[in-house]
């Protein structure tokens, strides 16, 4: 009998391997956009010893959560740091006062689940650079298969990253005076 198309072993996901300088790298499976999910987002993950996924932020509309398949490592959330390891669930809920950043501070790989919901637009802040993000358009799952993929998203996407010290008015640059 064959499968259903809302059903996938995670051996049938292609991994995404993504390493960027010396503290970002991890491998990336996205469960949710190969099973046809829209508004919800599940990703596994496995990162090394010593690196992390992504650098910290935090979300205006999106939520998030993580669920420790292996490993262990140190969840910052807002001012907190937390020890977690195998079988513990964290919830990374929005606003600007949780940023939050999951570090692999065990000796062996950290494996966990990403679960997410999937508004668009999105708003992300970076508090360590002081950057903002700016996430637009009709599929959030597909963004990020392209963006996993390499492909360029740019005439159905708005993703963009700003320093977030170029506070201008809303109206700068729009008029004639």
């Amino acid at each position: 009998m064959a499968r259903h198309k809302h059903v996938i072993n995670i051996s049938e996901v292609e991994p995404k391997e993504i390493a960027v300088g010396d503290k970002f790298h991890h491998i990336v499976r996205g469960l949710g956009s190969s099973t046809g999910n829209l508004e919800l987002g599940c990703s596994h993950f496995r990162v090394a010893p010593g690196k992390y996924a992504f650098p910290k932020h935090s979300h205006v509309r999106n939520e998030e959560a993580l669920y420790i398949l292996e490993g262990s490592g140190t969840l910052t959330l807002g001012d907190d740091e937390i020890s977690v390891s195998a079988g513990d669930y964290a919830a990374l809920p929005i606003g600007r006062h949780l940023p939050h950043k999951l570090v692999n501070t065990g000796d062996s790989d950290l494996v966990y689940l990403c679960l997410s919901t999937n508004h668009m637009p999105e708003v992300t802040e970076y508090p360590d650079s002081g950057k903002i993000g700016v996430l637009a358009g009709p599929d959030w799952n597909q963004l990020l298969v392209d963006f996993y993929a390499g492909t360029d998203v740019s005439d159905q996407y708005v993703l963009k990253f700003f320093n977030g010290g170029d506070d201008v008015n809303y109206f700068t640059g729009e008029t004639d005076d």
